[in-house]
């Protein structure tokens, strides 16, 4: 399992790499590689069925696309803290008749692994880009 997952961060990085890291905060999961790659941990993590990956991805894509707002609309810390977590309140109750209640609440969860594993990943590439400059 953590074989897969590595894969598919792994994945997301190159084609991170590739498309460069400027992304519009309206882009959807299909324009949005690590949006995509998101996506495709948490289904992975959930063993979510394909029926329930199915109704699950457009309103994890439009999660995503209003946690983006939120970031971009939202220059007060505390106004932006507060939309957050209506955001999330709202997509946990529309997810919650997919996946249910307890696998709901499980997303936020797969989402902040993933964000961490994401950050260790550019981190080792940055600290193995540093490695090969010092050696040239």
């Amino acid at each position: 399992m953590k074989f897969i997952n590595h894969i598919i961060l792994f994945s997301c990085l190159v084609l991170l790499s590739a498309n460069g890291f400027t992304q519009n905060h309206n882009d959807t999961l299909q324009n949005d590689r690590i949006g995509r790659g998101l996506f495709l941990f948490i289904k992975t993590n959930l063993q979510m069925t394909e029926e329930e990956a199915k109704k699950s991805e457009p309103i994890i894509n439009q999660y995503l696309i209003d946690m983006r707002k939120v970031q971009f609309e939202y220059k007060d810390p505390m106004e932006r803290q507060q939309q957050k977590a209506t955001v999330r309140l709202n997509f946990r109750n529309q997810l919650t008749p997919v996946l249910g209640i307890t696998r709901a609440n499980r997303v936020f969860v797969e989402e902040a692994k993933f964000r961490n594993e994401v950050r260790k990943l550019i981190q080792q590439r940055k600290n193995q880009q540093k490695k090969r400059r010092k050696s040239i």
